[in-house]
């Protein structure tokens, strides 16, 4: 498990704001597909195949939970510079693969 606590502006849209593109449509899960060159999450290890499973500790499943949680935070920090998120993502898939496992 890997927490990501992000402070970003509160209207930034969260590809921008994040650092990362994540699949999951509308029901499915919720990986990352691309972190960009020198955005946070880079900057903080993320990785291509993390899932998303937490936004400020309540589980979330697919992108339309992921992004009802988000805009939870983002509501009352309306004219604010920022808000502050967190983020859990489950890495193990990802270190299987890079251990050898298959």
């Amino acid at each position: 498990m890997i927490k990501f606590i992000h402070s970003r502006p509160h209207d930034a849209p969260p590809l921008l704001a994040f650092g990362w593109a994540r699949g999951g449509g509308a029901g499915g899960p919720l990986s990352i597909e691309k972190v960009l060159p020198s955005k946070q999450a880079e900057a903080v290890g993320i990785q291509v195949g993390y899932q998303i499973y937490a936004v400020n500790r309540v589980y979330v499943a697919t992108a339309e939970q992921f992004n009802a949680e988000i805009a939870k935070v983002k509501a009352p920090m309306v004219g604010q510079p920022s808000c502050l998120v967190e983020i859990f993502f489950n890495v193990q898939a990802v270190q299987l693969e890079e251990d050898g496992w298959e």
